[in-house]
């Protein structure tokens, strides 16, 4: 960490807390803690909980050089807001007048107060966008002035298999200035960049609009850290621990080529750390997942999409569960279907009506894995009325999602489908083609399940076939839909299944 003297607005460049500092301040993607006022607001939108942060530094020749943060969430929506206060003072100073005679001395002070806010998810799903102002208030002597500068940034990620994050920030986008003196504080532009190598092992990088660079390395070994940067001229190490699980003490060193070594310390407290509980990005993920489940059943499919994306970046473990392939496969069909850019469409399949349940049947069983049974659905959806070509173009966008070609012989009503299916068992039965029989008894009861001369004639063709247990297991099905049948009955007990 350096400073370039005269240059007003300094103050932003001795940075907010040792963990930062120790990796060479590149924080503009990295930060999600009360530090993210100061290095990218954007950071707001992803705590985990409440922080507050406290930092002291004895800096060169006496000056001191004091940050206190704090940071909490939004209740209801996916973001939080911040503030920041920082003081760099120096007393005791030694005045001359333009002859070089004493006049006596006199202490120097800046003062900054910051706030900000950042939200998570608002245009896209792994979006964070962030704002904060800050006012600077100087003292030298008998003059002062007070600076106020308006900051602007975004984060963005984690993507490329949760390993990357990119942040910009823009500092200083508006700067106002009052008091004894003409200074504003000047514009800036940051990008940063994060990649996580090896879980516990990331590298991050700042680079400025007037080129300048910032480095840093993080290795977490359990509950402490390891941290390396390089700033301009300066280089920095340290490290910092957990404590208590809420509790975070960090250290930093700087090796300046010119003003030699000098230390931070700081100390962090997270409010509401509970191992068993799930921090505040994740819960609102949870609330995201459970809309995106209503809006499915109610067929708002490109907001149960919208919903389960959100889910996915606020907490990206989402994604490499079931919901991921859900979202996978949603996403495959409000793009080919268009439903985003035609509403109507949309609009027409959350109607009430026999074709478009059975459609929903199939987008469920789609979602949920059940490929051939998605199409059979869909097969029948289309069956129900052949003149509705939106449904013809549903069918063909699950055909191409599962990769299985339309059969047009089986483009009739559900019902008249499982019946001609069941036809098609009892004949294949007849010719001891057994597994053909079997098939046709399957898709039979993927249509409709509560046949229970689906399953008598599935059980029949296993024990045809000599498989015993799958026989009894569908014959125990029939009997639990139609306990009355006594030809079955009597056949069990024979077999001495009940």
């Amino acid at each position: 960490m350096s400073a370039s003297p005269g240059k007003a607005g300094e103050i932003f460049n001795f940075g907010a807390g040792a963990g930062p500092l120790a990796m060479g301040s590149a924080y503009t993607a990295v930060a999600k803690d009360a530090a993210a006022v100061y290095y990218n607001p954007a950071g707001l939108a992803m705590l985990p909980n409440r922080h507050v942060l406290f930092m002291h530094a004895a800096l060169f020749e006496g000056a001191a050089y004091d940050f206190m943060g704090y940071a909490q969430n939004y209740r209801k929506i996916p973001g939080g807001w911040g503030a920041n206060l920082v003081r760099l003072s120096i007393g005791g100073v030694e005045g001359r007048d333009e002859f070089n005679n004493e006049t006596g001395s006199f202490n120097y002070a800046e003062t900054a107060v910051s706030a900000g806010t950042g939200i998570r998810g608002l245009f896209m799903p792994l979006l964070s966008m962030g704002g904060g102002i800050k006012v600077l208030n100087r003292a030298l002597a008998g003059s002062s002035d007070r600076l106020i500068g308006v900051d602007a940034g975004l984060q963005y990620g984690p993507f490329f298999n949760r390993r990357l994050n990119l942040g910009f920030t823009v500092q200083n986008a508006v700067s106002l200035s009052m008091g004894d003196t003409d200074d504003k504080l000047p514009f800036g532009a940051r990008f940063g960049a994060l990649i996580n190598v090896i879980p516990g092992l990331g590298f991050a990088l700042d680079v400025s609009d007037s080129r300048e660079i910032r480095l840093g390395t993080e290795y977490a070994i359990g509950m402490g850290a390891l941290r390396v940067g390089y700033d301009r001229q300066a280089v920095s190490f340290g490290g910092g621990m957990k404590i208590m699980k809420s509790y975070s003490l960090d250290v930093a060193m700087f090796r300046h080529p010119v003003l030699g070594m000098s230390q931070r310390i700081s100390l962090g407290y997270q409010f509401g750390v509970n191992a068993s509980k799930p921090q505040r990005p994740e819960m609102f993920a949870r609330d995201f997942v459970a809309a995106a489940e209503k809006n499915f059943d109610k067929r708002q499919y490109v907001e149960a999409l919208n919903n389960i994306e959100r889910a996915i970046g606020l907490d990206p473990a989402i994604g490499q569960g079931p919901w991921g392939e859900k979202q996978y496969r949603l996403a495959v069909i409000v793009s080919g279907m268009k439903l985003e850019s035609k509403p109507d469409r949309q609009k027409s399949l959350a109607q009430a009506g026999e074709q478009q349940d059975t459609a929903y049947e199939s987008m469920k069983a789609y979602l949920e894995g059940k490929d051939l049974k998605a199409l059979l659905l869909a097969e029948a959806a289309l069956g129900s009325n052949t003149k509705e070509s939106l449904f013809a173009e549903f069918l063909n966008n699950i055909s191409k999602a599962v990769n299985i070609p339309v059969r047009r012989e089986e483009i009739v009503p559900r019902s008249a489908l499982v019946q001609e299916k069941l036809k098609k068992s009892a004949a294949a039965f007849y010719m001891q083609r057994y597994e053909a029989a079997v098939r046709e008894c399957e898709e039979a009861l993927l249509l409709d399940d509560t046949k229970a001369l689906g399953w008598i004639r599935l059980g029949s063709s296993y024990y045809a076939m000599g498989d015993r247990i799958r026989s009894r297991k569908a014959y125990e099905r029939a009997l639990e839909l139609a306990p009355e049948d006594k030809v079955t009955s009597e056949f069990m007990r024979m077999q001495g299944w009940k």
